[in-house]
């Protein structure tokens, strides 16, 4: 199980290791248009897991619970649904399921670093 404080610190990574440097290939207009996304969502971040550890839905899957957040099963729930999608386009920028398995090893290798484990 993953702390809440844990996920938003592994998202936060994500953000700033492996979406950040995409606006390095956009034009002017759109890195800048693409940075204030990005500064958004690193601001709501905390909401958005706050909100998702709280969800009813999470809690009915267990995948939440007073522990924490069961990362492998969320985790397999997310990459069976993007084998199946293919991909998906957020703020222009096409996810696929590389971008799981790299938020999934972020988590992984905080998770394992703060608990010894």
């Amino acid at each position: 199980m993953v702390k809440q404080n844990q996920l938003q610190q592994a998202l936060n990574t994500f953000i700033d290791t492996e979406l950040a440097p995409l606006a390095n290939s956009m034009p002017p207009m759109k890195q800048f248009i693409y940075g204030v996304e990005l500064g958004v969502l690193k601001r709501k971040c905390s909401t958005l897991v706050s909100n998702f550890m709280n969800s009813q839905e999470a809690k009915l899957l267990s995948i939440v619970d007073n522990d924490g957040v069961d990362v492998e099963t969320l985790y397999k729930a997310f990459s069976e649904a993007m084998e199946k999608q293919g991909s998906i386009e957020l703020m222009g920028v096409k996810f696929t399921n590389a971008d799981i398995n790299k938020l999934y090893q972020i988590i992984k290798e905080q998770h394992s670093y703060e608990t010894g484990y």
